[in-house]
């Protein structure tokens, strides 16, 4: 701040490599000539992927395969040995 140098914007993106709260780059770089507000790229973390089961409880095998299906996914029908 001394130096006049001030932050403009802050853009937070994904990232797979890098930690969450870290910055990834800026504008100008360090070698660069400070020209006006520095632009920061902060990590958000990775995406957290998140996977949700249907209730296929009390439903037949035929209702809960129709279900999958229009969901796109597979079903394999097991039989339980109790």
């Amino acid at each position: 701040m001394q130096k006049g140098l001030s932050l403009g914007k802050v853009i937070s993106v994904h990232s797979d490599s890098v930690e969450k709260g870290k910055i990834i780059a800026q504008k100008p770089e360090p070698h660069e000539r400070l020209t006006g507000k520095i632009i920061v790229l902060v990590s958000q973390g990775p995406h957290e992927l998140l996977y949700y089961c249907p209730d296929f409880t009390n439903k037949s095998i035929e209702n809960a395969r129709e279900t999958a299906d229009k969901m796109g996914l597979g079903l394999i029908a097991k039989a339980l040995a109790i």
